[in-house]
């Protein structure tokens, strides 16, 4: 499969779960609700949360905190998005009954 350049996929058993566009070299600025101005860049919304936000550069890092945006660099984003998604759909991942089987096994 193809993807465009910064969209990656998380799959479970060969099924599509989620998916995202990332931006490497900028920062995920998230709106928590306490801030109502608005950032200059690709507007979005994280993909673990669902809170508005903004693909910001680095320049602009400084500025979103200061009015009360949380800041994260995309490694982050890609980490929380994953953790929150297996969070989601662990029972896909590992039964009750191959939990039953490791335990009995060990």
């Amino acid at each position: 499969m193809q993807l465009p350049p910064n969209e990656y996929i998380i799959k479970i058993k060969g099924n599509v779960i989620s998916h995202y566009d990332i931006y490497p070299d900028r920062f995920l600025a998230m709106n928590s609700g306490m801030s109502e101005d608005s950032l200059t860049g690709i507007e979005t919304t994280d993909p673990a949360f669902g809170m508005q936000s903004y693909w910001i550069v680095k320049e602009e890092k400084e500025r979103a905190e200061m009015i009360g945006y949380t800041v994260v660099d995309s490694i982050s984003v890609l980490s929380t998005h994953l953790q929150e998604v297996l969070k989601k759909n662990f029972d896909k991942i590992l039964s009750r009954q191959e939990v039953k089987q490791l335990l009995e096994k060990y």
